[in-house]
């Protein structure tokens, strides 16, 4: 019996050292497989597709033949698998979870179809999906993965990728492991979600995992509409303003908190500040003429501006804008004192005071957030940037006063 549709999407909770967001990603996307009739074969299938589509890249952009042979047998290889999908009519499907590896891993999701009928003599295809919405490959998860499902009873196998679209590794992932991103699936959703043929209650659930895509950021436009168009087309001014406020923001900064012990600066060893899209500076925890409490492990006072899809451990309702400045105080990796027993509380308090709980660039933030368009009632570059310099400096006020207990 399949788990119920709540059980799953309730499955892994939010709390401030925790972010679930990519085991809640793969437990709503198999509650979906399983409720909507024929739509795993149609993700496998464009997920294969997609990952022909790599080999093919990759053979076209090598320059060494031996690669180059060893790209078109895997193209082969993935080929056939696809082909072996499409051949199963009306298959039987099994979508599982978490599921455990013969050396005792976990792949994120596994998709296994199967022949309608015993005696079909089409071939079982299964695919472990390793699921990603931001976090890194971890050591050598994805070679044990090849290694296990060679043991697996099914005649085609193949293990994926799937992150979105542009996300970046550490190291890439093996070349017999294909990368394919959130978009191709949510492609499938949307036209999933358009067919007239459907019953009422697949089109509202896929309606309803339409818009988690897209939420989640998951998932591309219709097109390119008028606000976006007129968004690229003034990208660069954006960006120049944004500039231009970051430079005032921290001339203001500078002269009611004190000078930066850190900031970004730009490609090439310039040791000038990189105001602008990405800006960040570091502070120390109080003024010059006060002392800071020890409770804070070493943290120190940080503002910038920030893509907010990179923010882990928020609620989507407290993002709403794709750019947004933070001010706050950011933790040293090993001595995070909202995490220390005893500071509870405090925590609580801060919270209630409007700071999020987050990480983003290696380390755990408490900073509250700041949208663009809430500088507008100022007309001026000076004065939007004073306008947030004073907001900086009022969240460092904040947190100085408010230091946590343990």
């Amino acid at each position: 019996m399949s788990e119920s549709l709540f059980s799953r999407a309730t499955r892994y909770t939010r709390s401030p050292s925790l972010d679930p967001h990519e085991n809640r990603l793969t437990e709503i996307t198999a509650a979906v497989l399983e409720r909507v009739d024929g739509l795993p074969q149609r993700i496998a299938e464009a997920l294969l597709e997609a990952a022909c589509d790599h080999a093919r890249r990759a053979i076209a952009n090598g320059d060494d033949d031996a690669k180059a042979a060893e790209w078109l047998s895997e193209l082969q290889r993935r080929q056939a698998i696809l082909a072996a999908v499409e051949g199963l009519k009306e298959p039987r499907s099994l979508v599982r979870t978490q599921v455990t590896t013969p050396k005792g891993r976990f792949i994120d999701m596994e998709i296994w179809l199967r022949p309608k009928r015993p005696a079909d003599t089409a071939d079982d295809v299964v695919l472990w999906l390793e699921i990603k919405e931001g976090s890194d490959i971890h050591g050598n998860q994805l070679e044990v993965y090849l290694q296990d499902i060679a043991a697996h009873k099914a005649a085609q196998k193949a293990v994926l990728l799937l992150a979105p679209r542009g996300q970046s590794f550490a190291t890439s992932p093996p070349d017999a492991v294909a990368p394919v991103d959130w978009q191709t699936t949510s492609t499938v959703v949307a036209a999933a979600a358009a067919d007239s043929t459907r019953t009422a209650v697949e089109r509202w659930l896929l309606d309803q995992y339409a818009d988690y895509l897209r939420e989640e950021g998951l998932m591309d436009p219709e097109a390119l509409d008028a606000s976006l168009a007129l968004a690229l087309m003034e990208a660069n001014e954006a960006a120049e303003a944004a500039a231009g406020i970051c430079e005032h923001a921290d001339a203001w900064v500078i002269a009611n908190w004190g000078v930066r012990s850190n900031q970004a600066t730009p490609l090439g060893g310039s040791t000038e500040p990189a105001f602008g899209l990405g800006y960040w500076a570091n502070y120390e925890l109080s003024r010059a003429s006060e002392t800071a409490s020890t409770t804070w492990r070493g943290a120190w006072f940080e503002w910038g501006l920030r893509n907010t899809s990179e923010l882990d451990y928020i609620n989507d309702e407290d993002v709403r804008g794709a750019n947004a400045f933070y001010a706050g105080v950011t933790f040293e990796a090993k001595a995070n004192p909202a995490k220390t027993v005893g500071n509870e509380l405090w925590l609580n308090a801060r919270l209630s005071d409007e700071f999020l709980a987050t990480w983003f660039g290696r380390y755990h933030r408490l900073v509250r957030l700041k949208y663009p368009d809430e500088l507008l009632a100022q007309t001026t570059l000076e004065a939007q940037g004073q306008a947030l310099g004073e907001w900086v400096v009022e969240a460092f006020q904040q947190l100085a006063q408010n230091a946590p207990p343990q």
